[in-house]
């Protein structure tokens, strides 16, 4: 893969995370990051699709190899789909592209189908809530636009932290099992389970959450939803591709303490610090959290380290042409 295609590709993600127009300055810098694990990338490449001074079709054009085309397609829909399924908009931006692109027509459409198939199913009972500048204010005041606590029956407290440390574990074993599995669909889901997951922590302390509040809560932690998929798809399915042609520097994807290790300590952390956000009722800063979740990022490193022999067992017993199946059941 040659710096035009890899810095190219670069660019078609960029301009798929801005198909919906609703791109926060987290999920740019998130996404801006990811990319760059791939490899060094110019300024020019983000001053150009910033600033509309290429469009798709120049971009595409500077990818030659085949592969390489399917490869920046199936990144674009996962970005689109990263914060949920597919908007009107990222559907045409998706079709338009796949002709840019020359991709198959029906492998196209099975792949926008499959991958909303799949982000629907970790989604199903998040609702999809606002975006955009509405949303973005729960970032700007801590979260503190987050809906208010829906009225229930208190539940012992030892009950609820139980419930909701299970909950933590399953999602984060599961996670980090789907970077294990060869087929690249399978990171489409790790995000929106993400969401999923807090969703669940929420419901546990009395909150009922849509999908634009926890987008915002996931962003004020210090992550992007975009980027986080797009280091995912790298390390799986393009760390051989981009280790033929950048030797050693391809260790910073293939080699981050591995990308289940990664996947899980990232969901694992997430987790408690949404169960310390609504356990306290939503009182903890921004910078609270965010202290909190690189504390507890480094911490899950250790624990994947005791788990991996489990997950990597349950991982082997997958099939994963039932992977909609296998998380259907979290």
């Amino acid at each position: 893969m040659t710096t035009m295609e890899r810095e190219a590709i670069a660019a078609v993600c960029l301009f798929a995370a801005w198909a919906d127009g609703a791109q926060t300055d987290v999920e740019r810098d998130s996404l801006r990051k990811a990319l760059e694990e791939m490899g060094p990338i110019s300024d020019a490449v983000y001053q150009r699709v910033a600033m509309k001074r290429s469009t798709v079709e120049e971009e595409a054009s500077r990818i030659l190899e085949p592969a390489h085309r399917e490869h920046a397609f199936e990144m674009a829909v996962g970005v689109c789909n990263a914060d949920g399924s597919t908007t009107a908009s990222e559907k045409a931006f998706l079709q338009r592209l796949a002709t840019i692109l020359n991709i198959n027509e029906t492998k196209a459409r099975d792949t926008i189908r499959q991958t909303d198939e799949m982000v629907d199913l970790t989604l199903e009972g998040v609702k999809p809530g606002v975006t955009g500048a509405t949303a973005a204010a729960v970032g700007a005041a801590g979260a503190a636009a987050m809906p208010p606590p829906v009225p229930s029956a208190p539940a012992p407290t030892g009950a609820v932290q139980k419930q909701v440390d299970d909950t933590i574990m399953t999602y984060s074993a599961i996670n980090a099992g789907l970077e294990l599995l060869p087929q690249s669909i399978a990171t489409f889901a790790i995000v929106p389970l993400q969401t999923k997951m807090v969703y669940k922590i929420g419901s546990h302390y009395g909150y009922k959450l849509d999908a634009g509040h926890i987008k915002e809560f996931i962003a004020t932690v210090g992550l992007g939803m975009g980027g986080q998929f797009v280091e995912s798809y790298a390390r799986k399915a393009l760390g051989g591709l981009l280790g033929k042609w950048m030797g050693k520097t391809a260790g910073k994807i293939s080699e981050k303490a591995t990308g289940a290790a990664v996947t899980f300590a990232t969901t694992y952390a997430l987790g408690k610090v949404a169960n310390s956000y609504y356990s306290s009722g939503r009182k903890l800063s921004m910078s609270a959290l965010q202290q909190e979740f690189s504390r507890l990022f480094e911490d899950a490193k250790t624990i994947y380290a005791q788990k991996e022999p489990e997950i990597k067992a349950q991982a082997a017993k997958l099939n994963p042409a039932n992977i909609m199946q296998m998380i259907r059941g979290t």
